[in-house]
């Protein structure tokens, strides 16, 4: 069953051509794509002082996370373009919904289920970018 409809969230999928049914659980990895890096640096760049609900805070960086994840697998995107994903949600740490997605985000390739993979390159970028 898809939860309510989030407006906000609703609408930044519309704008970035994404399917959005309501459900949010996973909706930004999901919808993760890097090649399309670029463009949801620049959506989220553009939109962030618009974020003013959790869902869509979260979401969103959510898809940035995901999609700079999957660029470190081998995409085309420069390596300056996935530093400039995480800076910007890093940027936004004083958020809650950012606060407890980087929580996530930052110690994932840790967790029992992915120990001693590289699935989550991510994790050790954001490390390094916290300094610890």
């Amino acid at each position: 069953m898809a939860d309510s409809l989030n407006p906000r969230l609703s609408q930044a999928a519309t704008d970035l051509g994404l399917p959005y049914d309501g459900s949010h659980q996973d909706w930004g990895i999901e919808s993760a794509d890097p090649e399309r890096l670029p463009e949801f640096v620049a959506y989220y760049r553009d939109h962030q002082a618009e974020f003013d609900e959790w869902a869509q805070e979260y979401y969103l960086g959510e898809l940035l996370l995901q999609s700079a994840n999957d660029a470190l697998h081998g995409s085309s995107q420069p390596y300056a373009l996935i530093e400039t994903a995480l800076f910007l949600v890093i940027a936004r740490r004083e958020h809650e919904a950012t606060q407890f997605l980087l929580n996530y985000w930052v110690r994932l390739d840790r967790s029992p289920f992915v120990e001693g993979k590289t699935e989550f390159p991510i994790a050790a970028v954001l490390r390094r970018a916290f300094g610890s």
